[in-house]
């Protein structure tokens, strides 16, 4: 199935005309916003997908003790940090660990509050039964397994629109810590300072 659909799209050049912008938000720091209309199914920065850094979980495990063992190693902290504030978990196919962007614009869509601001979702149903709970088999996921960091639009977006998606989706288990973390996103307070002295007037 995934073969049929999925790769029909992939190499459509009209899933392919999204193109978006970055913009500096006082209250979020920065948003990704559709620079043109945006149809439903449409890969979001695709070309973006091969930019990122993977840990794999007993790497990622074994960083946490570090920064615990050592924390005045503020660049392992740092490093930690910086996959818990911009990546996301893992674990279909023998990815099982952490995935971070390192030059991707996708990392700027913000966490969408409701159903009704959520406008791009990944690609992981490919492989996850989000009901069941279950991953599925594919072939194509096996043998790419990078097609589970691209982006799609959910639904149509308008030209302007901030693109927003649901970050549960970032983790395997949804703890209270997280669920916390979200509902601060929503209440209007940021994860990673900016500063915006030189762009005041932009804002």
């Amino acid at each position: 199935m995934a073969c049929e659909t999925f790769l029909q799209n992939l190499y459509d050049p009209v899933q392919h005309e999204g193109l978006t912008e970055v913009k500096r938000d006082a209250v979020k720091g920065r948003g990704l916003y559709a620079a043109n209309d945006i149809a439903k199914g449409a890969f979001i920065n695709a070309d973006d997908t091969h930019l990122n850094l993977h840990i794999h979980r007993y790497q990622w495990e074994a960083l946490n003790q570090f920064v615990e063992d050592y924390p005045d190693a503020h660049m392992y902290r740092q490093l930690r940090d910086f996959f818990l504030s911009y990546g996301f978990e893992n674990e279909p196919n023998g990815l099982s660990g952490w995935t971070v962007s390192v030059a991707n614009m996708n990392t700027f869509s913000n966490h969408a509050c409701n159903e009704e601001d959520q406008s791009v979702e990944s690609t992981d149903g490919l492989a996850y039964d989000k009901e069941e709970g279950e991953i599925m088999f594919s072939p194509l996921a096996y043998r790419r397994k990078n097609m589970f960091m691209f982006t799609v639009a959910a639904r149509d977006i308008k030209a302007g629109e901030e693109i927003q998606m649901d970050y549960s989706s970032f983790r395997t288990e949804l703890t209270e810590e997280y669920s916390a973390l979200l509902k601060s996103f929503c209440d209007g307070e940021g994860l990673v300072p900016v500063d915006f002295e030189e762009y005041k007037e932009e804002l």
